[in-house]
């Protein structure tokens, strides 16, 4: 039965809630570590292998870049002497990029491969891996065939096509100044390639002003035999 002459009690007391302890004992961080470290060890060697892997994998690449400059000009031949033809701003442009090309020619790369030997190189497809069989070969006695032309030719296609992927042409906007980058495993080989595609240009590019020069006094020596023969006359 209810007092109401008794006050309520509003106040009831709580029960009592149980504290959690957090904390970090070292103990139990070292017994779990010792209890997988066969699980560690093993995973700790797989990423080691992986990064020697990637790292083997990954080839450095080192590039040297020479200049040129084109001289857009051309020669034309008028009645006295040779000079260079005027031309406009786009035909200019016309004849860095047609001489940009000509950097890349087969002409040109294939005096590059025969100077530099990279039909025997084994960056750029050559036959290390011939020579290894023909020692293997001479050890049981058995001579190796010897290369004919047409193996000869595949491993120059071969040096060209990897060549070309080694060379990258830029020309510079509004300018006759065109960059050759030429990279290699070998820093010492990509400055060697570099100068050596250069020169091949520049001696294929003398060879084309000589044929032009050879053609212009061609038709100049007929001209004056024509109008020697009309003087004659």
């Amino acid at each position: 039965m209810l007092d109401y002459n008794q006050p309520i009690d509003r106040a009831r007391p709580e029960p009592p809630q149980q504290k959690t302890q957090a904390g970090f004992n070292v103990l139990e961080l070292a017994n779990l570590l010792w209890r997988r470290k066969i699980a560690i060890a093993a995973a700790a060697l797989l990423g080691a292998t992986l990064a020697v892997t990637i790292g083997k994998s990954l080839t450095p690449r080192y590039t040297a870049t020479a200049q040129l400059y084109v001289d857009p000009r051309e020669l034309q031949l008028v009645d006295r002497e040779l000079t260079p033809r005027a031309q406009d701003v786009s035909g200019m442009s016309m004849v860095v990029e047609s001489q940009a090309r000509l950097i890349t020619s087969n002409s040109v790369l294939l005096k590059v491969i025969q100077q530099a030997g990279l039909d025997k190189d084994p960056e750029f497809g050559g036959g290390d891996g011939r020579s290894l069989m023909s020692s293997l070969l001479g050890l049981i006695g058995l001579q190796p065939r010897a290369p004919s032309g047409a193996d000869n030719k595949e491993v120059q296609l071969a040096a060209l096509e990897a060549l070309n992927r080694h060379i990258t042409i830029r020309k510079t906007e509004k300018s006759f100044i065109v960059d050759i980058e030429v990279w290699s495993t070998d820093p010492a080989k990509a400055a060697m390639l570099a100068n050596t595609l250069t020169s091949a240009y520049l001696a294929e590019s003398r060879n084309s002003q000589a044929s032009a020069a050879r053609r212009a006094t061609n038709d100049l020596s007929g001209r004056l035999k024509e109008l020697r023969e009309r003087l004659r006359s």
